[in-house]
């Protein structure tokens, strides 16, 4: 007994219609929910060796295309279990925490994009960390790392003053840097 009921067929309180929203997603982007933004938004993933400037990068291009960034969880994590020396206390039973942590904060921060999200790390990097640590990584993060896809990967020359910091330990020298 159900009957259709045309809300707005002249497209007035919303004008989009879906076919054009399937056509260009991203010319309709403020129609789209933010579930939908986060399938959408393209991202962006710096790399580099510590001290490089990806924290400082993402921000700025962020800030830049008016959009939002994703902070290292890594990083808050390791400061929050141990303020005094965060990587005396990483331990490979961290790796999975911090991985599910990174893709958590990517996916709510998907949600919230403008078009663009720049990702100051990703599972490829955690995987690094953890195999020079401890010789191995976790296979669910291993497999979940080769699973995630972006649109553009940024990787930054080692060409910056290294700046101290309690989760560096490399102290990385480029030529170009006095």
């Amino acid at each position: 007994g159900a009957r259709h009921v045309s809300v707005d067929p002249d497209r007035v309180i919303v004008p989009v219609s879906g076919t054009a929203i399937r056509a260009d997603p991203m010319a309709c982007w403020d129609f789209l929910p933010p579930p939908v933004r986060a399938y959408y938004a393209r991202r962006v993933v710096l790399y580099g060796v510590e001290s490089t400037g990806k924290t400082v990068l993402a921000r700025r291009l962020a800030e830049r295309f008016d959009t939002v960034w994703v902070p290292e969880f890594a990083r808050e994590y390791l400061d929050r279990k141990a303020p005094s020396g965060p990587l005396d206390a990483f331990a490979l039973e961290d790796v999975p925490v911090i991985a599910a942590g990174q893709i958590a904060s990517e996916e709510r921060l998907a949600r919230e994009t403008n078009r663009l999200l720049f990702c100051d790390t990703d599972l490829l990097t955690t995987r690094v960390y953890s195999e020079i640590y401890f010789g191995s990584c976790p296979g669910d993060v291993v497999t979940e790392g080769l699973r995630r896809r972006y649109d553009l990967y940024l990787w930054l020359a080692p060409d910056s003053p290294h700046v101290a910091d309690p989760q560096r330990r490399s102290h990385h020298r480029h030529p170009s840097v006095e």
